[in-house]
């Protein structure tokens, strides 16, 4: 997953929360417009609940990649 500034300001990690709740601390980068579609930035935001992700599209798949796929392929799973 690619991020870059770690605090915010750049939206390399923004992702779609699918599932569940989550804290993000502010301010950050993110419009209106994206926080209204569903739209975190992973760098600021700390799950409050099990969540599900949209991290993007699995160039093998084509599919949506899931935050479980990711920590299963991060932890050698």
């Amino acid at each position: 997953m690619p991020y870059s500034c770690t605090v915010g300001t750049c939206a390399e990690c923004r992702v779609k929360l699918v599932r569940g709740d989550v804290d993000m601390a502010e301010p950050n980068c993110l419009t209106s417009e994206e926080r209204a579609e569903g739209y975190v930035l992973a760098c600021m935001s700390r799950p409050l609940s099990p969540t599900t992700v949209d991290i993007g599209v699995a160039a093998s798949t084509g599919r949506p990649v899931t935050s479980s796929q990711r920590d299963a392929c991060v932890n050698g799973g």
